[in-house]
Parts: C-alpha cells; sequence; structure tokens
C-alpha cells in the first residue's frame, strides 16, 4: 500500500477514491467529480484519483479547475498496470452508464476494495449484494454513498470488500466457472 501510494504521490493518511478506466463520456467521470466536490470540504483529506486517458479528459480538467480541486482529484493519465496499484485505494467508484461485465469490477474485488457502482449494465450482476450503488448521473446519492463510507469504521469497509473478494472466487474464479460448465455439459448430454 505504501509502495503503490509512493507511486502515485498520494500520501499515507489520504482517503482514496478511485476509478481507472477510459475518460469518455459513457465511463462518466464527470458525476465522480460533482459528487467528490459535494464533499471535498467536509473531508480535507479525501481524494479523487482518476487513473486513464481519453476524449472527455480537458472537459475533466476544466471541470475540476471550476471547482478548485486542482489538488484534491488527480487525473493521471494512462498507467500501465493499474491494477497492481489498487492497494492505494480505499474505495473504488464506477460510474459507466454501461458495463457489460466490467474486467475492472474484477480488479477491485481481487483488491478487496469496497465499490460503490452505478445500477445498471453488468455491474449488479458482478458485485452482487455487497457493493453500494447509485443510479447512472446521480451525484448526490454518490456523494451520499462517499460520505458514508468515509465515516464507517475500516473494519466496515474491510468487511464489505472481503464479501466482495469472497463473490469473485465464488463466481469468477476459474473452480466455480469450471464446475459451471461442467454442470451444463452434463445436462445438456
Amino acid at each position: 500500500r505504501t509502495d503503490a501510494r509512493r507511486q502515485l504521490g498520494i500520501g499515507n493518511s489520504d482517503f482514496v477514491f478511485a476509478n481507472v478506466g477510459r475518460l469518455h463520456a459513457d465511463k462518466d467521470q464527470g458525476t465522480l467529480i460533482r459528487a467528490f466536490s459535494r464533499i471535498a470540504a467536509e473531508f480535507p483529506t479525501a481524494r479523487l484519483l482518476l487513473i486513464g486517458q481519453g476524449k472527455c479528459e480537458q472537459d475533466y480538467r476544466q471541470q475540476i479547475a471550476r471547482l478548485q480541486l486542482e489538488n484534491r482529484i488527480l487525473l493521471t493519465g494512462p498507467i500501465a498496470e493499474a491494477a497492481t496499484l489498487f492497494p492505494a485505494f480505499d474505495v473504488y467508484l464506477s460510474s459507466s452508464e454501461r458495463e457489460p461485465f466490467g474486467i475492472v469490477l474484477t480488479e477491485a474485488m481481487l483488491a478487496k476494495l469496497p465499490v460503490i457502482s452505478t445500477d445498471c449494465g453488468g455491474a449488479p450482476e458482478v458485485l452482487g449484494e455487497s457493493a453500494h450503488y447509485f443510479h447512472q448521473g446521480d451525484d448526490v446519492t454518490l456523494a451520499a454513498l462517499m460520505r458514508d463510507l468515509l465515516q464507517s469504521p475500516a473494519t466496515e469497509r474491510q468487511r464489505a470488500g472481503d464479501n466482495l473478494h469472497q463473490r469473485l472466487l465464488e463466481q469468477f474464479s476459474f473452480p466455480a466457472f469450471s464446475a459451471r460448465v461442467q454442470t451444463l455439459v452434463a445436462r445438456l448430454t
């Protein structure tokens, strides 16, 4: 965790919300920025980290500047093997308007992170009941969920991350997949 934070230029006492993905309209990081702006003054150690690049990068930089949050919201650009940096995060955020499966969600689950996600696309199917959900574009509800996780005990966040990790193992690991395929083949023969 310390090495990953050092690599990202984040302090050990910071509380990090993070998103990894293309900076495109369908990923809707603008909602993350708006939600973060609602809680930033209340939580001075909170940071929002956006890893990626794309068509909306300049728009997001302007949005961050208008909100005067340049020191609190970090746009890193692309980072090779970004999944290795997930230990630096406290909470993973997904704001996609549609996410068929979302490999990045499984990466967050593997890292045992609590997740806040939109309730659309495949996200609820991947994350199950252990994640926190909001409607796409609803920065007010997202801000409330972010506030709740910031104020919750570390043990509660850890339990949520552990539950998501367990779901990953039970639903999406190779042994679980293999067993489902074998069951399906047995029914077909």
